[in-house]
Formats: C-alpha cells, sequence, structure tokens
C-alpha cells in the first residue's frame, strides 16, 4: 500500500473554514453557530488559547487538517485544528463568541485581540485530505490514545514532571519538582537491583505520595536536606542521602498491597514522623558521615576545605549532635548504640481531634484574592473549632466552593453544568478530573475528592452535609468531623492554591 501523499500547502486563514461536523460537537447549521457550539463548549479554554496563540503564535509541528470544500464561501473545511481555528476566529471578532462568555472571560478575550491586531496571524499551513474517509486513519492516530503504540500516548504523571524539570538552553530548569528529583536520584545513585527496578517501574508511581513525605519539616529536619524554590540541597554525599530516599521510593512500590505504603498512611504530620522515625539505623544517613559541600541533590559532590570541616565538627561538639540529630557525645566507657538516637524535635503537629482550628497551621496556601485569603486566616488561626462550630461549618464551604470557582475560571474548566447553575459536587467533579488529567494528582489521591461530590458517603467530607450546615436550621455540624472533612480536601485546596 502507497504512503500518503497528501498535499501540503500555506493558505491564507480567511479560506479555512470550522467544520459544522465536529465530532466535539452536535451537528451545526452555519459557521457561527458552530463557533458559538465550540465556545459555549470550551468556555475559558478556549480563551486560553486564545491568549497562547495572541503571544506564542501557532505549532509549526502542527498542520491544520482539511479537505476541500464544496458550495461554500471557503475553499477547506477543518477536520482537526477546530479549536484553534475558531480561537484565530475569536481573536480576529470577539463579538463571535456571542453571549457565551462570562464579562471576566469576554474581557480576557478583547484583551488578547486587541494585541493580537497588532501583530495578526494571516496564514497557516495545511494537510489536504480529498475527503474525511482519506483523513479518518490520521484524525483517529491523534486523538485516539495508545492505539497499541500507533496512535499518540499521554504522558503519565512522572513523565510530564520529568519533561518539566529538564533544561533549557541557558542551562536553568524551566519547572522544578522536587519529588522527581528525589524519584530520579534514587533510580540513578540508588544501587537497585533488577528485581527494585522493576518494583519501581512496573506500576504507576504514586509519585504526589513521595512529595506528600518528603515535603515535610520534620522528615527534612531528620533526613539532612533543604527544599528551596523547589530544588532539593543537602551537604551530605550521595551514598549518604540516597539511603531513606530509596527506602522511601521501595516502600511506595512494595508489591503487597497490604504492606506498602499509602497515601492514607501519611496523611497527618504526626504519621510522616512516626514513619521517618521507624527507620532502621541503616537506611539513615550515618552521624559519622563526612559533609561536602552544600549542592543539588544529584551534582557532583565537593569536599569541604580543612577549615571549614573542622569547624562544622566544632559545632557539633558545641551542640552535642550531629546530622540528623544524632548525639555524637559519648560518655566514657559508653559503646556506640547500634540504632542511632535523633534529636529532641519540637512539638508535633496535634492530631486532627487536638488541634482547634479547622486549617492545620502547616497548610500553607498562596491565595491571591483577599477575601478568600481573609476567610484562609479565620479557619486557620481565628476560630475556635470547638467553640465557633456554626461559623465554621458555614465559612469552610464558602471557602472550599470560592476556592473551586476560581480555579475552574483560572482554567477554563467546564463542569457538567454551566458555573452558575453546577453545584459543589458539579465543580468537585470537574476540578477532580482535571487535576488528575493534568498531572497534578494520582487518581488514587483523588477518591477522597469524588468521595466527597457522593451525598452517601459517610466519612468523608459530603457535599450535602456542607450544604445542610448552611440551608438548614436543625443540622447541627460536629467539629472533629469538620477537621476531618478539611484533611480530605486540603490535598485539593494545596494544588489550587499553589
Amino acid at each position: 500500500m502507497p504512503r500518503n501523499t497528501t498535499q501540503k500547502l500555506e493558505v491564507d486563514l480567511t479560506l479555512i473554514g470550522v467544520d459544522e461536523e465536529n465530532p466535539r460537537l452536535a451537528k451545526q447549521l452555519s459557521q457561527p453557530a458552530a463557533i458559538m457550539a465550540m465556545v459555549e463548549n470550551q468556555k475559558g479554554k478556549i480563551v486560553n488559547l486564545a491568549e497562547d496563540i495572541e503571544e506564542n503564535g501557532l505549532s509549526d509541528a502542527e498542520r491544520f487538517i482539511v479537505m476541500k470544500a464544496t458550495g461554500q464561501p471557503y475553499s477547506y473545511i477543518t477536520l482537526d485544528g477546530n479549536r484553534r481555528l475558531v480561537a484565530l476566529k475569536l481573536l480576529e471578532n470577539p463579538a463571535l463568541a456571542g453571549s457565551h462568555l462570562s464579562g471576566k472571560l469576554m474581557e480576557r478575550l478583547r484583551t488578547a485581540s486587541h494585541k493580537f491586531k497588532a501583530n495578526p496571524i494571516a496564514r497557516a499551513e495545511i494537510a489536504v485530505y480529498a475527503n474525511r474517509t482519506e483523513a479518518a486513519p490520521w484524525l483517529e492516530k491523534r486523538h485516539s490514545i495508545e492505539m497499541k503504540g500507533v496512535g499518540q500516548e499521554r504522558w503519565n504523571p512522572i513523565e510530564i514532571r520529568r519533561f518539566l524539570t529538564r533544561l533549557d538552553e541557558e542551562g536553568r530548569p524551566v519547572k522544578k519538582s522536587a519529588e522527581l528529583q528525589i524519584l530520579d536520584f534514587v533510580l540513578k545513585h540508588g544501587s537497585l537491583t533488577q528485581a527494585e527496578h522493576e518494583q519501581v517501574s512496573k506500576r504507576k508511581f504514586p509519585i504526589t505520595t513521595l512529595k506528600r513525605i518528603i515535603v515535610d519539616s520534620y522528615v527534612r529536619e531528620v533526613v539532612g536536606y533543604t527544599i528551596e524554590s523547589n530544588v532539593v540541597f543537602t551537604d551530605l554525599p550521595d551514598d549518604e542521602i540516597v539511603k531513606p530516599f530509596k527506602k522511601m521510593v521501595l516502600d511506595l512500590t512494595l508489591p503487597d498491597k497490604d504492606e506498602r505504603i499509602k497515601v492514607t498512611d501519611l496523611e497527618e504530620s504526626p504519621d510522616r514522623a512516626e514513619y521517618i522515625d521507624g527507620f532502621p539505623f541503616y537506611h539513615m544517613p550515618s552521624s559519622s558521615a563526612k559533609q561536602v559541600k552544600t549542592h543539588m541533590l544529584g551534582e557532583p559532590n565537593e569536599a569541604l576545605p580543612e577549615s571549614e570541616t573542622t569547624k562544622k565538627e566544632d559545632e557539633k561538639e558545641k551542640d552535642g549532635k550531629g546530622k540528623s540529630g544524632t548525639d555524637d557525645k559519648k560518655k566514657e566507657g559508653e559503646s556506640k548504640p547500634e540504632k542511632k538516637s535523633r534529636k529532641p524535635r519540637t512539638p508535633r503537629k496535634k492530631t486532627t481531634n487536638q488541634r482547634v482550628c479547622i486549617i492545620p497551621e502547616d497548610c500553607h496556601l498562596t491565595i491571591s484574592s483577599q477575601r478568600i485569603h481573609d476567610i484562609y486566616h479565620e479557619l486557620q488561626v481565628d476560630l475556635d473549632s470547638n467553640q465557633c462550630t456554626n461559623a465554621c461549618a458555614v465559612l469552610m464551604r464558602v471557602f472550599i466552593e470560592l476556592s473551586l470557582d476560581s480555579y475552574i475560571d483560572a482554567n477554563g474548566i467546564t463542569p457538567k453544568k454551566s458555573k452558575s447553575n453546577s453545584t459543589m459536587s458539579d465543580k468537585l467533579h470537574a476540578v477532580g478530573a482535571y487535576v488528575v488529567a493534568s498531572g497534578l494528582m494520582e487518581k488514587s489521591d483523588a477518591e477522597p475528592i469524588y468521595a466527597a461530590a457522593k451525598t452517601d458517603a459517610l466519612l468523608a467530607p459530603t457535599v450535602l452535609q456542607m450544604h445542610t450546615y448552611v440551608h438548614r436550621e436543625k443540622s447541627t455540624p460536629v467539629a472533629s468531623d469538620l477537621r476531618k472533612q478539611w484533611n480530605n480536601l486540603q490535598p485539593l485546596m494545596e494544588i489550587i492554591w499553589a
């Protein structure tokens, strides 16, 4: 069978029409209707795309796939690239969106349109097929997932993070992911056996659970590393710092599900402290390990100058402690313990039942909206949930819904119904699906979010519960339940307000 010899051209965009039979949508009767249907379907996502095209142009790697049009005022019909084409037409004329965009989205579109008209895109590359049948195999490969390797294959969350941490041409990380730095470091420096390699790579790695462990302040202190601007630094040599990281990675991928460490084992700060405190001494950096110059994890280790080594040893003697809180001072005649002891730690975070406020003090959210930030502060600092239970119940629901609304608007997420008619359950489902599809959260970690949207969930924070706190006179919230409800949704709030 001869290979594809499709005609490739560069044409004026005015010669290309939107597909009125686009598989994304029901069949449309006209070009304006097809454009407005796409806007209604995509909402904020089409505005995001328009802004991106205005700023970055069209991708040189992607042509429009078209077929010739007959009896139409345009020469070609777009079979693939309809979203891009609609975005371009909206940049030329925002009024084509009709009334299907909110005021905020329309304002963003008009701003992008104004900039676009100063430097418009007039032409685009196309690949011309005779008809839909001829183009169908290529459209299927483009839009179907994997097809046993024939179609496009989506990156999993680890692959997405790995791509985002590659260096740009100037050697700067494009984006940084501390948890992926540690995973890659273990794979490279952990001396894994073949069986251990298979254990880690055989199943989908729970990268967000690893993140939950390694960002914990107590874990960082005990192991001996810091995270600055999401980059991991340490002054321990590779063969020492890799020990606890290797154990974490293997614990998260144990073949036996009952033995495997799961996100539910690490929800609270005390859980994570108990986990790291349980590491045998041989899985922790040695207290007698020679320190090296502070470096990014994975960079070459440079020995400390003699003067700095002496200074650090003097500091250890003065404190009576070594790295990771190990007590290096020994009484005369006292043998070195087989398992090192750690320095007394600061009081651990209270358990859910012990803490007073809804939001724990170590939950740090970067909130741009002043009103939402004020509510966050009240739930974390001002309000005693045992004394102000009703106020906390109402405010927590308001905080969660405002957070969802903000994230939906910022990312162009489309709930099942329009946002104004969507329930909180609809919004939770939509945002949960989005963060999983974007690789920001593992599907298993998102289960509490979906549980939160169910009216029959007992232990999860149900939307029905939160709704009744606000609207039903005889519904009395329980403070401890509210705090547990927050625990289940906190990972999502941390993504929303990252």
